[in-house]
């Protein structure tokens, strides 16, 4: 993997082990300034692993991290790393404010007040409010709300909006939108699709510790090989579609099918096409796919040795 200086992430050829168990097994990544990387996959898949290799707190079994162009523990404890935990450890009898409070004295009280992080997530009207009386969604906006002391350059999230109703996701959403765009780097991992396809400038795919799938949300979802199928009414001159299209065309006694990758150019033509003809078309099937049919796919496809 080359290096660059936009690099915040260089990871090669980890491996993490638990005994016999191999939790992680040759992965790659990288992430860069001003770009949100998701990791995607099942419980068990590596991903926690990898992350917490990532912040310092766990040690490869072999492969080499590097994070903010240094060791991972090193980067991580110089304050340019926001880290969000699933486990975070917060005292249960400590008040939110003064948990904030705490770890922004521990980073040095740079940065935005404890008020403005506890604004900034909602959480102002609970600063006095102790940890073990919060929500699972106000526990984990409180866990943004620390990752975010200081200035981080990079951003560490473990499930971010697991647990926050709709209004804190979106608040959590707009957050990663807006370090993106001041440049930070942001690392996290999801189970939620959606969240993953709003933020992602690249995605992951990891199933049983490797990488099986990784690229834009663009280049995930477009397949290799597609078609499209609509029902047409009357039946068209398949070989003048054809000569139009500059593809292959058939058709049965229901469907017309057009062999190639759905494009909005393609659809577009396509339906032109009909029209101009006095063609109706029904019932189109665009071959489209979405991130979750991906994840499967490539997760089904790979098999555990």
């Amino acid at each position: 993997m080359s290096t660059n200086a936009q690099a915040l992430v260089e990871v090669e050829g980890l491996h993490v082990d638990y005994g016999d168990v191999a939790a992680v097994r040759g992965v790659d990544l990288l992430v860069r300034r001003g770009e949100i990387v998701v990791l995607l996959g099942a419980n068990g898949a590596g991903k926690t692993s990898t992350l917490e290799s990532i912040e310092g707190y766990r040690s490869p079994s072999s492969g080499t991290v590097r994070v903010l162009g240094t060791d991972a523990r090193s980067a991580t404890s110089s304050g340019r790393v926001g880290v969000q935990l699933q486990d975070d450890g917060m005292a249960p009898g400590a008040r939110v404010g003064e948990v904030v409070g705490l770890f922004r004295r521990l980073h040095g009280s740079t940065g935005p007040t404890t008020a403005e992080l506890l604004k900034l997530m909602g959480l102002s009207q609970l600063s006095r409010k102790t940890v073990r009386k919060l929500s699972g969604g106000e526990h984990r906006r409180l866990a943004v709300a620390i990752a975010l002391v200081g200035q981080p350059e990079l951003l560490l999230f473990d499930e971010p909006t697991a647990g926050v109703d709709a209004g804190g996701r979106a608040s959590i959403v707009d957050l990663l939108l807006h370090k993106r765009g001041a440049g930070v780097g942001v690392l996290m991992t999801t189970h939620e699709m959606a969240v993953a396809t709003e933020l992602a400038d690249r995605i992951v795919i990891m199933h049983h510790g490797i990488v099986v799938g990784q690229g834009t949300i663009a280049q995930l979802l477009t397949p290799e090989v597609g078609q499209i199928r609509f029902r047409a009414t009357p039946s068209p001159n398949v070989e003048a579609l054809a000569a139009h299209l500059g593809t292959e065309v058939s058709a049965d006694a229901d469907f017309t099918v057009v062999q190639a990758k759905r494009t909005n150019e393609l659809l577009a033509r396509l339906l032109g096409w009909c029209t101009t003809n006095g063609i109706e078309v029904g019932d189109i099937d665009d071959g489209a796919i979405s991130l979750d049919d991906v994840v499967t796919k490539l997760t089904q496809e790979t098999y555990k040795p």
